[in-house]
This record gives structure tokens, C-alpha cells and sequence, in this order.
């Protein structure tokens, strides 16, 4: 195994240890510039594993090579709504999925036809939907999730 030492070592060799008023040999030279791609060949081959695993998201087994750590949470209680609003006119908003209650929270964006956000307000709230105005001709978008009761985990 080839280390950096060595390389600096061949390097330092080629380039000043030769008597003053001499030129650097370009054989000595070559030899440490073959020495340095050796090098970098061998570092990146370590970096690289010769066989590539294949992850598996449902792997429980924390020891094998194909568990996939710090795993994002996938939120499969979250609700979608899309609708357009028309200038102050009620809107429904009708959630992909209905929810147990009306203990939810929400996010709402709104844009015009510009693309410039809306003032959007709620005029009420049920479990499958929200219904909403705007003051201008607008495109909605809203997500939502159900509260979680104290002392259980979200």
C-alpha cells in the first residue's frame, strides 16, 4: 500500500535532491508522477466498495448492509386539498381523506393567475373539508394533519 509520505517523498527527491546548477530528471520525475496517480487510483478504491448494495426500505435489521438509516417518517395521515377559488365566493376545499374529527391542523397557499400569493379566510371547518374565500380569482393548496391526543407519540 502505497502511502502519502511515500509520494511526498519521491516528489521531494526528484525535485531538490540533485546538485545545485542541475536539471530536475524527467525520469525521476515521471517516476514520482506515476507514484502520485498510483496513489489516488489506490485512495479511490478504497472509497468505493466493489459491490454495491441495493437498499430495502423495509429492512428492520439495523446489522445489515442494505438498512437504510436515519429513515425520513413517511406521513401517510396527512390530507391534501386542492380547488380554485373565484373572487369572494366560498370555496370548498374537500380533503383526499375525511378526517375522525375536526381536531386538525392545516396550511393553505394561495396564488393568482401572476403567481402572486392570496389572502385567504377560513369560513368554516368540518372533517371533510374546509371552505374558504378569497378577494381575487385564485388557485388553493392545502394540507392538513390530525392533532395527536397528549401522551401518545406523533
Amino acid at each position: 500500500m502505497i502511502t502519502f509520505q511515500q509520494v511526498y517523498d519521491a516528489f521531494k527527491a526528484a525535485l531538490t535532491e540533485r546538485l545545485s546548477g542541475t536539471l530536475v530528471q524527467v525520469d525521476d520525475f515521471e517516476a514520482a508522477n506515476l507514484l502520485l496517480l498510483d496513489y489516488l487510483e489506490q485512495q479511490t478504491s478504497v472509497m468505493i466498495p466493489g459491490v454495491q448494495i441495493q437498499s430495502d426500505w423495509n429492512q428492520t435489521n439495523t446489522a445489515s448492509l442494505d438498512y437504510i438509516k436515519h429513515k425520513p417518517t413517511i406521513l401517510s395521515d396527512v390530507r391534501q386539498a386542492h380547488a380554485t377559488a373565484i373572487a369572494n365566493t366560498n370555496c370548498n376545499l374537500i380533503w383526499d381523506a375525511t378526517f375522525l374529527d375536526t381536531n386538525y391542523s392545516y396550511s393553505l397557499n394561495g396564488f393568482d393567475s401572476h403567481g402572486n400569493p392570496v389572502e385567504i379566510y377560513l369560513v368554516s371547518k368540518i372533517q371533510s373539508k374546509l371552505v374558504i374565500k378569497t378577494l381575487v380569482n385564485a388557485t388553493i393548496m392545502a394540507i392538513a394533519k390530525p392533532h395527536v391526543p397528549d401522551g401518545l407519540p406523533s
